[in-house]
C-alpha cells in the first residue's frame, strides 16, 4: 500500500483540526501523510503523529482573481491541492480535506485498484450529468499524483496569470453565464486537460456562432464521453465511518452519532447543537447514475 499517501488539505482552524486528527492516526498505520495548510494566525496548534509531513504556505490574497471569484475559497483550495501533491512521493495519491475523515481509507484505495477509471471521485456532491455537467465530488479523490499536479498547477498557472487564461477556467457561483463554471465543474475541467482532452473539442465543442449586442457568442453542446471514460464514483456509506462537511451550510455528516458530538463546527459551535442529517443531498452513488 505504500503506493498511495494520503493527502488532507485545508486550514487548522478549530472547525476543522478534530475531523482530521481523528483520523490521523488511522491514515498513517498504513500510508505516508500529507498535511497542507496555512501560515496563520487562526491555526489550532495540532500533534500529529510522527512521520506525517505538514507543508505550511502564506494565504494567498484572493481578491486580485479575475477569473476565479474572489469571495469563493476555490483559489485557496487549488493552491493547498497543488502545495501538498507536488510534495507527494508515491504514484498514486488520496486527497481529503482537514474538516472531514474516512475509515477505513483502503475502502476506497481498494476500489479505485478494482477499476478503471483514471480518477475516482467520492460523491460529496457528485451531480447528474443532465441537471449539472461536469459537477465532480471534489471533497475525496483518487488518482495518480502526475495527473492531480498537472491538472491543479495548470489551474494555479491560469489563476496567477502565469499562463493564457482558458474560458472554462471561469468560475461564476452564481450560475448567471451559462459559459462560467462552478468549483467543481472547474476542477473536473482541469483533470480531463491533464489527461490529454481538448474543452473546446473534446468536453464542450461550439456548434454554432451568433452575435448578441455586437459580441459574437459561441453555442456550446456538452459532451458526456470523456466524464465516462475517466471518472467514476464511490459512496461514501460505503466506509464504516466517516465525517463530511458542508461548510457553507455548516452541516456535518457522519454515521456515527458519537463521532459527531465530540466535534466542533464553525465558529466554535458545538456539533450537538447542530443540523445532522444523513449524507445524500442529491448526490448520485454510482456511474450509472451520472
Amino acid at each position: 500500500m505504500k503506493d498511495f499517501t494520503i493527502v488532507v488539505q485545508g486550514p487548522l482552524t478549530k472547525a476543522s483540526t478534530c475531523a482530521c486528527v481523528h483520523f490521523l492516526d488511522h491514515y498513517n498505520e498504513d500510508y505516508p501523510v500529507v498535511i497542507s495548510t496555512w501560515n496563520s494566525d487562526n491555526n489550532e496548534t495540532v500533534e500529529v503523529p510522527e512521520g506525517v509531513t505538514v507543508v505550511y504556505d502564506d494565504l494567498p490574497d484572493r481578491e486580485q482573481g479575475k477569473l476565479y471569484d474572489p469571495q469563493s475559497t476555490f483559489y485557496w483550495a487549488v493552491k493547498s491541492q497543488y502545495n501538498a501533491v507536488a510534495n507527494v512521493k508515491t504514484k498514486y495519491v488520496v486527497k481529503t480535506r482537514t474538516d472531514e475523515g474516512f475509515y477505513p481509507i483502503k475502502n476506497i484505495i481498494d476500489s479505485y485498484r478494482e477499476g478503471d477509471a483514471e480518477v475516482l471521485f467520492g460523491n460529496v456532491f457528485f451531480k447528474p450529468f443532465k441537471e449539472y455537467a461536469y459537477h465532480i465530488g471534489d471533497h475525496l479523490y483518487v488518482c495518480e499524483t502526475e495527473v492531480a499536479v498537472k491538472a491543479l498547477k495548470t489551474l494555479l498557472d491560469i489563476y496567477e496569470e502565469k499562463q493564457k487564461p482558458q474560458d472554462w477556467a471561469v468560475q461564476n457561483v452564481n450560475r448567471s453565464d451559462e459559459n462560467s463554471y462552478c468549483a467543481e465543474q472547474i476542477l473536473a475541467f482541469a483533470f480531463l486537460e491533464a489527461l490529454g482532452y481538448d474543452f473546446y473539442t473534446n468536453i464542450r465543442p461550439t456548434q454554432a456562432s451568433t452575435s448578441m449586442s455586437g459580441k459574437t457568442v459561441s453555442i456550446r453542446n456538452w459532451e458526456k464521453k470523456p466524464l465516462l471514460e475517466n471518472f467514476d464514483i464511490y459512496d461514501i456509506d460505503d466506509f464504516e465511518d466517516y465525517v463530511c462537511r458542508w461548510a457553507h451550510e455548516n452541516i456535518i455528516f457522519s454515521k456515527n452519532p458519537e463521532l459527531r458530538k465530540s466535534l466542533s463546527v464553525r465558529g466554535g459551535k458545538l456539533a450537538e447543537e447542530s443540523y445532522f442529517i444523513d449524507f445524500k443531498y442529491g448526490a448520485i452513488s454510482r456511474k450509472e447514475d451520472i
